[in-house]
C-alpha cells in the first residue's frame, strides 16, 4: 500500500512538470470507447439488402459474463456483464458461407471493488467457408478455413485511468459446423473454430509516465500500431457454440444459443491479456 502511494506521488510530481494533459470526463471517455468500437466495424452491412438465393440474415442479442485478466496491469480477474448485438449471414449449399459481426460493451470489476469501474468495448468480425465433408438425410458436416478480426478495448478508471489497454488480433484458422434436422423446420447446430496464426497488437507494458489522450483519432491510432506476426504461442482464440432454431413465421426462425469465447494475446515483451466469455443469445433468422 505504501509503495502504491509513493508511486502515485512520483507520477503526480512528474506530470506537474510536463505539459498539461487534456482530461476528459467519464461520459466523454465512454463516448470515445463506443466511437472506437463503431469505427472498427468497417463493414456497411446494416444498410444492405441480401439477394443471394438461400441466404439467411440474423439479428440477435447476447448476454455474456466477462472474465478478463490484463496481467500487464493487475494479476487479478475482472468480471462483469457483457451486452452484445450481432448480425450474421448464412448461405448453405455445397459450400457453407458464414459471416458474423458482433458488437459488445460491458462494465467489469475485481472482487475487491464495490462498483464496476472498468469499461470494456469489444468488436468481432468473422468469416467461415466450409466445404461439405459429410451429408445424410438429417445431418450436414462442413469443415474449412476461417478468418477473423477481434478487438477489445479497456479503460481501467480505478487502476490506470491514464492509459488505454487493448488486444487486437487479425487471424486465420480452421472451423467446422454440424447441422442436425430434429423436426419440421427445426434444427440443432454446432460450431467450433480456432486460430492458427495472424497479426496481433498489444500496448507497451512500460508506460509509467505516459498519458493517453482519450480522443477518437488517438485511440484508433494506438490500437492499430505495431502489429506483429504470431501463432498460438503469442495469440490464440477459440469459439464454440450450440444453437437451436425453431420456426417463428413462414420464412423466419427463432434462435437460442449458448457460446464460449476464449482469447489469449501476449507480445514477446510483457504479460498476456486473457478473455473468457460464456454467452446466452437469442435472435431471429430472416
Amino acid at each position: 500500500m505504501v509503495d502504491s502511494v509513493l508511486l502515485s506521488s512520483l507520477q503526480l510530481g512528474t506530470r506537474s512538470k510536463e505539459t498539461p494533459v487534456q482530461k476528459l470526463s467519464m461520459k466523454e471517455k465512454m463516448k470515445t470507447i463506443l466511437l472506437v468500437v463503431f469505427i472498427l466495424l468497417g463493414v456497411p452491412v446494416f444498410g444492405q439488402q441480401v439477394s443471394m438465393p438461400g441466404c439467411e440474415q440474423y439479428f440477435g442479442y447476447s448476454l455474456g459474463f466477462d472474465n478478463i485478466k490484463e496481467e500487464n496491469l493487475l494479476p487479478k480477474i475482472h468480471t462483469g456483464v457483457m451486452h452484445m448485438f450481432s448480425y450474421g449471414l448464412d448461405l448453405r449449399g455445397e459450400r457453407y458461407h458464414r459471416f458474423q459481426l458482433r458488437l459488445g460493451y460491458g462494465n467489469i470489476k475485481t472482487d475487491i471493488e464495490r462498483e464496476a469501474g472498468t469499461y470494456h468495448g469489444h468488436v468481432a468480425v468473422t468469416y467461415f467457408q466450409g466445404f461439405k465433408i459429410f451429408e445424410r438425410e438429417k445431418v450436414q458436416f462442413y469443415f474449412g478455413p476461417r478468418a477473423s478480426f477481434t478487438s477489445s478495448l479497456y479503460e481501467y478508471e480505478v487502476w490506470d485511468e491514464a492509459h488505454a489497454h487493448w488486444g487486437n488480433f487479425l487471424s486465420l484458422g480452421l472451423g467446422n459446423s454440424v447441422a442436425l434436422l430434429v423436426g419440421e423446420r427445426k434444427s440443432f447446430l454446432l460450431h467450433f473454430d480456432c486460430t492458427l496464426l495472424g497479426l496481433y497488437t498489444r500496448p507497451d507494458p512500460y508506460r509509467l509516465y505516459a498519458n493517453e489522450y482519450w480522443t477518437f483519432s488517438n485511440i484508433v491510432k494506438l490500437m492499430n500500431s505495431h502489429y506483429r506476426v504470431g501463432s498460438v504461442n503469442n495469440a490464440f482464440q477459440l469459439n464454440a457454440s450450440a444453437e437451436y432454431r425453431t420456426p417463428l413465421f413462414r420464412s423466419s426462425a427463432l434462435s437460442f444459443s449458448f457460446s464460449l469465447f476464449y482469447s489469449r494475446i501476449k507480445a514477446d515483451v510483457g504479460k498476456p491479456l486473457r478473455e473468457f466469455t460464456p454467452k446466452l443469445s437469442m435472435g431471429v433468422w430472416l
